[in-house]
């Protein structure tokens, strides 16, 4: 019996995907994180991509979908495959596999490979949840158990998200005559006019100091904010970190900081020198790829090029 499995259940395709800045990925399910097509050149022409989706499950909890997509000519019909999916960091740590049992090919119908919650596909170490190198690694394998012939092939991509960072220093003057549904702009010292991003300050009904971000670049997909208190000892006290997905443009984001203003004025001798509220920023967002392409394509079962890669190709 384990003869005749091992005849039908023939290793067929094996996908291995570097994503760069994979912290980065945006959450749109319209408009989602994909590989370039690629053919392994298999007698039916079918032409693959692979998925990633960023979404919030029934549980309330962010989680990432993966999909492979193929499209093909008429003769794929009669196909049938098993997937196996491995997200891993670049030492091999395995996040999260995951296998789906044998279902038939459909062209031009998505399959879902994979529904992995956030925390189990993040980058951590063991003391703190700081990304390493912030790539992740994934390897999909698909075996044909249809007893048709299928010549194994190693497909290798990279995708690059492209992020930009800015820091910048923000006093704001005056701060406690600023007054509840008042917005006060940060002014870019700077002569740039390709600004993708506009700052402003307010204090919001609840009394919570809220930072407002205006969004002018329509390809922005992700941006993270973290601000800093700089008080009158020079120590820098953290505000917390947000992350914004703009959908569109002129779309206002708002990040409600962890300290009132009357808080601040209670302790004015500490963080309110001269009336001045002194913060410290830090920006980042991506606003599409660097690089998103299939790096070379192998035929054979191989470890060459993989070699490299923490879930390089290995059995069958």
């Amino acid at each position: 019996m384990a003869s005749i499995v091992d005849h039908e259940r023939k290793l067929w395709l094996t996908f291995l995907w570097d994503i760069e800045n994979y912290s980065y990925t945006w959450e749109n399910r319209s408009n989602c994180l994909e590989s370039l097509m690629f053919n392994v050149d298999s007698i039916e022409s079918i032409l693959w991509k692979l998925l990633l989706f960023r979404s919030v499950n029934s549980k309330e909890k962010e989680c990432m979908t993966y999909n492979f997509f193929g499209c093909c000519n008429d003769r794929s019909n009669g196909i049938q495959v098993e997937w196996e999916l491995i997200t891993s960091t670049e030492d091999g740590t395995v996040l999260k596999s995951g296998k789906k049992p044998r279902q038939d090919f459909v062209s031009g119908l998505f399959m879902n490979c994979g529904v992995f919650e956030k925390q189990d596909v993040t980058i951590t170490t063991k003391e703190a949840p700081i990304p390493s190198q912030d790539t992740l690694w994934i390897r999909c394998r698909m075996w044909r158990t249809d007893g048709k012939a299928a010549t194994p092939k190693t497909v290798f991509a990279r995708t690059a998200l492209r992020v930009k960072k800015r820091t910048f220093l923000w006093d704001i003057k005056r701060f406690s005559s600023l007054t509840s549904g008042e917005k006060v702009d940060f002014v870019n010292d700077s002569e740039s006019k390709h600004d993708v991003v506009t700052f402003a300050i307010g204090v919001n009904e609840e009394d919570y100091v809220c930072i407002y971000i205006r969004f002018l670049d329509k390809n922005l997909r992700i941006l993270k904010f973290q601000s800093f208190i700089t008080d009158t000892k020079g120590i820098k006290i953290d505000c917390g970190k947000y992350e914004i997905f703009p959908g569109e443009i002129n779309k206002e984001g708002m990040c409600t900081l962890r300290l009132t203003k009357q808080h601040l004025l209670d302790s004015k001798n500490l963080y309110l020198k001269n009336d001045v509220l002194s913060l410290s920023c830090e920006c980042s967002w991506c606003d599409g790829y660097a690089f998103n392409g299939i790096e070379s394509i192998e035929s054979g079962i191989t470890s060459v090029g993989a070699q490299n890669h923490p879930v390089g190709v290995v059995g069958s």
